[in-house]
C-alpha cells in the first residue's frame, strides 16, 4: 500500500512540474552565409531573462505557458524582435531567425575650408 502512496505522490509531484513549454532555434549570420551566429543574446521581454545561443547558434528557452516577445541582440546586427509567441504547456516551438549587420550610411556632407 506504501508502494502504490508513493507512485502516486511521485507522478503527482512530477506532473506539477512539467507544465512549461519550450521555445528552441538557430540564429544565423546574413551577412556570412546564413552560418551559425554563436553568442546571440536572446532576451524574454516579459520576463526581463536573457539567454545566449550556443557555439552552434542553437538556443533553448523553457518558459511558462503564455504570450511573449523574444529580442535577438549581437553587437554590430540589428536587433530583431518576435512579437506574438504563444507558448503552450508541454510544447515545443521552433524559431529559426537569420540577424543582418546594421549599414552605415553619410547623410551628412562633410566641408573643409582650406
Amino acid at each position: 500500500m506504501k508502494k502504490i502512496i508513493f507512485v502516486a505522490a511521485f507522478l503527482a509531484f512530477s506532473f506539477g512540474f512539467a507544465q512549461d513549454g519550450k521555445i528552441r532555434g538557430v540564429v544565423l549570420d546574413g551577412e556570412f552565409n546564413n552560418e551559425p551566429l554563436a553568442f546571440v543574446n536572446i532576451n524574454v521581454k516579459e520576463t526581463n531573462q536573457t539567454f545566449i545561443s550556443n557555439i552552434e547558434g542553437k538556443y533553448t528557452l523553457s518558459l511558462k505557458p503564455g504570450k511573449y516577445t523574444l529580442v535577438f541582440d549581437f553587437i554590430g546586427y540589428k536587433n530583431l524582435e518576435v512579437k506574438d509567441i504563444i507558448v503552450k504547456k508541454n510544447e515545443t516551438i521552433t524559431i529559426d531567425e537569420i540577424l543582418r549587420s546594421h549599414q552605415l550610411s553619410f547623410d551628412n556632407e562633410v566641408v573643409l575650408n582650406q
